[in-house]
């Protein structure tokens, strides 16, 4: 992702509402009209387009804002990649920005986060400091999340579940 835009060239391009966390294009160029939505969705994240380069939505709307590109990471606090209303942002470490992690990786077979499936049982684990910790051994991988995200918000500062 590219952070070569200037703030004078973003308040060009786009008009973004901190309220909604919406750009728009500021004026007609090619086939967008001014006054519509700008940017796609990828599933992930709000991506914006200039001169064949991508551009983060959210480091954008930071950039919009606060008139600086982050010097961080940007976390969306709520975890949905695409609410980029400025009151849901914020520069993180990448460790606070893992800590706010609310769903499973994709190759998580019980689909809770924190929980792996041991021996016909649930274990719960959650990393802290670069260690990983067993937080235990449980019947139902229901009990094996709810210990995991007690643990969470106990133990990860950059917790907001």
């Amino acid at each position: 992702m590219a952070n070569d835009l200037t703030l004078e060239q973003v308040r060009d391009l786009w008009l973004y509402e901190p309220e909604t966390g919406l750009f728009r294009h500021s004026r007609q160029r090619g086939r967008a009209r001014a006054g519509a939505i700008a940017g796609h969705f990828d599933g992930r994240y709000v991506n914006l387009m200039h001169l064949r380069k991508m551009y983060r939505g959210h480091r954008v709307a930071w950039l919009y804002v606060h008139g600086e590109w982050p010097n961080g990471q940007i976390d969306h606090i709520d975890g949905d990649g695409s609410n980029n209303r400025i009151v849901n942002l914020r520069v993180v470490s990448a460790t606070i920005n893992m800590q706010n992690q609310r769903r499973a990786q994709r190759g998580n077979t019980t689909g809770l986060l924190g929980v792996v499936p041991r021996r016909g049982r649930y274990s719960a684990r959650i990393v802290v400091g670069g260690r990983t910790r067993q937080l235990g051994s449980y019947a139902t991988a229901r009990e094996a999340h709810e210990a995991y995200v007690g643990a969470k918000r106990l133990l990860h500062p950059g917790c907001t579940i």
